[in-house]
């Protein structure tokens, strides 16, 4: 039997399918926003994923819908006028 190769030059490869989400909030002040949204990655768990002017500031994975809300509330902070 034969293996394939280790190095294949000119592979393609199909792109990633982005996954839907969740939008949980935004938050503006002075011009900018964050914004944060929840995503289902299946048997993977939850992820929350934070913002900032449409661009990532971050991602977590979180085992449970309930522990990722917990945290993406948490990430929003106490709202004030």
């Amino acid at each position: 039997m034969s293996e394939p190769p280790f190095y294949t030059p000119n592979r393609t490869t199909e792109p990633c399918q982005p996954r839907p989400s969740e939008h949980l909030w935004a938050v503006q002040k002075d011009g900018r926003q964050l914004a944060c949204e929840l995503g289902d990655d299946g048997a993977w768990g939850v992820e929350v994923q934070v913002y900032r002017e449409e661009e990532l500031l971050y991602g977590r994975r979180w085992a449970t819908r309930a522990l990722a809300l917990e945290r993406s509330r948490r990430a929003e902070g106490p709202v004030s006028p």
